[in-house]
């Protein structure tokens, strides 16, 4: 069991948690949508739903620094090894959700979704507070372990609360940039290109405040962590893309089904 431990969680794998972490979003996406004729807007709760328990994650996430390694670049550009916070596993579903949320149900449901988010953040954080602090009964031996996990710094969490709503209203509103009237404003329509430019952009934005807020003045390489993160952030979004155009084609499929594999594929390619 051990082997195998160490087999799947190795530091090359991160890269096959998060291809795992996207194809969850895209079988919750398809289940969601089987059930839309039950419930009008089942798909669109779901994600919203996925999205707050993702960003929850991320809160619990980022108290730890991981080790990540990317095939060939961790040598050329990291040889001491590239360490950021856990919780971009975590970002890597929820960078697909909200460009989902985006592309398909408009900007006004995003920025709610993002919202939702946001509060469900405050919510967990005060509640952390709480759980830390309630006394624990006499025969109950684990707190010392609970608040090492549970236990959110003030800058931790001032951290991740400003990071998040700038970042996210930032991504939200460039790819709505990008994507209405393109073809008049020299804007790009294809949503590959949207939805990589806002992530992109956005998430340079996020890793820069949290990291700032967040280490400075605890480890010494703060900016070789923003570089590394921002870097598995790019990653992230360039691996997520397929599955934008496929979460899309699940959710608004075209009137006529296309027949073969092959045509599929150029189906979602070509509907931008």
């Amino acid at each position: 069991m051990g082997n195998i431990s160490n087999i799947l969680f190795n530091s090359p794998f991160h890269l096959v948690w998060i291809v795992i972490s996207l194809l969850v979003v895209i079988l919750i996406i398809w289940l969601a949508k089987l059930r839309e004729k039950i419930m009008g807007h089942m798909p669109l709760i779901t994600l919203t739903t996925l999205y707050s328990a993702l960003v929850v994650a991320s809160v619990i996430a980022a108290t730890k620094i991981i080790r990540f390694e990317i095939p060939w670049l961790s040598d050329w550009l990291f040889p001491d090894g590239i360490f950021v916070p856990a919780g971009v596993i975590v970002y890597a579903a929820s960078f697909l959700i909200t460009d989902l949320i985006s592309e398909v149900y408009g900007k006004k449901e995003a920025m709610t979704a993002v919202f939702l988010g946001f509060t469900s953040m405050m919510i967990f954080s005060l509640y952390s507070l709480l759980m830390v602090k309630w006394e624990a009964a006499p025969y109950w031996t684990g707190q010392e372990a609970f608040v090492s996990v549970v236990n959110l710094s003030f800058r931790i969490t001032m951290a991740g609360w400003i990071s998040f709503i700038v970042s996210q209203n930032w991504d939200v509103r460039v790819f709505h940039w990008l994507k209405k009237d393109g073809t008049e404003c020299g804007k790009p329509q294809h949503l590959w290109i949207r939805n990589n430019v806002s992530t992109i952009t956005s998430q340079f934005i996020d890793s820069t405040l949290f990291i700032s807020i967040a280490f400075i003045g605890i480890y010494d390489s703060v900016v070789n962590m923003i570089i590394a993160q921002w870097l598995i952030k790019c990653l992230i979004a360039l691996i997520d893309t397929p599955f934008a155009y496929w979460g899309r084609y699940i959710l608004k499929p075209p009137a006529k089904k296309p027949e073969g594999f092959v045509n599929t594929v150029k189906m979602i390619i070509n509907n931008r």
